[in-house]
């Protein structure tokens, strides 16, 4: 290989390698990696003995039988099944045949081939006539070492047909040549490509037989020499150069791994935006959560009221247990948007919510979820646990305001007979009847006297039944007036806790946000030098890839 290219990129190489090493932007294990990149990738490209080509294609298109073809010996296994599961390499003399699982091998298979792709100078892209070359996969394939810059011969491995229609099948394989051509600019949208690429077609399965039963006939009509003389001019003239190109890929690909490393360290320029973003949603988590207090705890007024009146099932700490808990649901919905917002946009200073909903910056955590503490200096948060209810968070409200409501329940008294509350306002017009049938009654049998005595009894009992009917009346007026106090203190205790728990916590969030931010800033003027050197690198990548170009 050309010393002088070798030195060149040997020379890249290494300063890449200083400028990884010296750096403060890289982690000890990043430095490892990149240095074990540039040994086991490049290098060993510009060290080669022999010339690395790599043999690749679809499955079933004839590799293996090309390989021994070119060999001139069985090396490689040929069946009517996937026999290559493995990189191997064969010694062809001036050069070294490599042999690969297919394109549309299994995806480990085909991982391994395309990591060899890296390691190698040129490549035998084989199609089939028999089909292969229509597969939209083998164009993007080829499209891939284009951009990468890896020099490729186009194998067209002819499946032959009988003697009598060998004049039609030439035409059907140019046919097929220029159908290759035409696909691959179509999928390119170069307009050099039948220039700079050929088609050299070949019968793989011909030429073996020549080789394996020595007829120098089925060798000269398999045209396979046509390809081993294109495959001896690379090597022997100026394009032997696109040789570089495989290194060159290889530490260009490492190189910009490192700028994308150090991109994403570096805080970019709307970094303020996504915090003002960020501060906006936990206004709008306010928000949310006070419209879901006040909605859940309204629900279950009815069932306070007639709970203060001994006519519900459930005593009000159970209640208040069950608008905590209801509540608690809705907080956990709404706060998964902004920890998603948060996994989203800060993971460029290494700030992301787990999925316990802790936000977190390496090891420091910040709880996204109540602490089952009571408010104290220490800021810690107000909350409950499943066992607690509403009313832990502090003795003189929630509580309080249930005792109050029970007491003045209490004092409204028993219930009033079913009667008082049946007859109402109707009820005077029913007395009223009852003492004209009496006044006429006893002005008929009895004395005027004993008359008056009986409406006198029958007007006290209608005034005990009025009043039962507004003691009941004043009762219930009570029982929902209380009934409206224990939902607003609820209401107001929550709204409270839960204010107290996103600003807290969100406010930790927005510190741990800023402090990454300024750890990265501080990162910064080192991170630059370093992403100028990287510049200067790719740039003279870029100059010696026109050269050999």
């Amino acid at each position: 290989m050309n010393s002088e290219y070798s030195r060149e990129v040997e020379k890249l190489s290494a300063a890449f390698d200083d400028a990884v090493s010296n750096s403060e932007a890289f982690t000890q294990q990043e430095k490892s990696s990149f240095n074990n990149e540039i040994s086991n990738r490049v290098l060993p490209l510009l060290n080669s003995p022999k010339p690395k080509i790599l043999v690749y294609g679809i499955y079933n298109g004839g590799k293996s039988t090309l390989v021994n073809s070119i060999c001139g010996r069985e090396v490689a296994s040929v069946a009517d099944r996937p026999e290559t599961h493995r990189i191997t390499a064969y010694d062809a003399g001036k050069y070294v045949l490599v042999d690969s699982p297919g394109i549309d091998a299994p995806e480990e298979d085909e991982r391994v081939a395309d990591e060899q792709i890296k390691a190698c100078h040129i490549i035998l892209f084989v199609v089939s006539s028999k089909g292969g070359f229509e597969s939209e996969t083998n164009y993007r394939k080829m499209l891939d070492l284009m951009n990468k810059g890896i020099p490729f011969i186009i194998v067209l491995n002819d499946r032959g047909v009988p003697t009598n229609e060998e004049a039609q099948h030439r035409r059907e394989l140019q046919d097929i040549r220029s159908k290759i051509i035409k696909n691959l600019t179509k999928y390119s949208g170069r307009n050099d490509i039948e220039r700079k690429y050929e088609v050299i077609v070949v019968n793989a399965l011909r030429a073996w037989r020549g080789v394996s039963e020595n007829k120098a006939g089925f060798i000269s009509n398999s045209r396979i020499t046509d390809l081993t003389s294109r495959i001896d001019q690379l090597l022997e003239s100026k394009e032997v150069l696109k040789m570089y190109l495989a290194p060159l890929s290889a530490l260009e690909e490492e190189i910009n791994r490192a700028e994308e490393l150090l991109t994403a360290r570096k805080v970019t320029e709307d970094f303020a935006r996504r915090r003002s973003a960020l501060q906006q949603r936990v206004t709008e988590l306010h928000s949310s959560m006070e419209n879901a207090i006040r909605y859940t705890a309204s629900k279950y007024t009815e069932e306070i009221y007639h709970s203060f009146l001994g006519e519900g099932g459930r005593n009000i700490a159970d209640i208040n247990a069950e608008i905590a808990s209801e509540v608690d649901g809705k907080y956990k919905v709404s706060v998964s948007p902004v920890l998603t917002y948060i996994r989203k946009s800060f993971a460029d200073i290494n700030v992301t919510a787990d999925e316990s909903g802790n936000v977190v910056l390496a090891t420091p955590e910040v709880s996204m979820k109540p602490r089952a503490v009571s408010g104290d200096d220490s800021g810690n948060l107000p909350a409950y646990s499943d066992k607690s209810s509403p009313a832990d968070y502090d003795t003189g409200s929630i509580t309080k305001a249930a005792a109050a409501g029970a007491a003045t329940g209490a004092a409204i008294g028993s219930i009033v007979p079913v009667i008082g509350t049946a007859i109402g306002t109707a009820g005077g017009a029913l007395i009223a009847g009852v003492g004209e049938f009496l006044r006429q009654m006893f002005s008929r049998d009895d004395s005027e006297k004993e008359f008056e005595r009986r409406l006198r009894e029958v007007e006290a009992y209608n005034r005990q039944i009025e009043q039962k009917f507004e003691e009941d009346k004043r009762r219930r007026q009570d029982a929902r007036t209380a009934a409206n106090a224990q939902v607003n203190s609820a209401v107001k205790q929550l709204r409270s806790a839960y204010s107290d728990l996103i600003d807290k916590t969100f406010s930790k969030v927005i510190q741990l946000i800023d402090s990454a931010a300024a750890k990265n800033s501080a990162s910064n003027a080192a991170i630059d030098g370093t992403m100028n050197i990287l510049l200067a690198l790719n740039a003279n990548i870029h100059n010696l890839r026109q050269k050999i170009a």
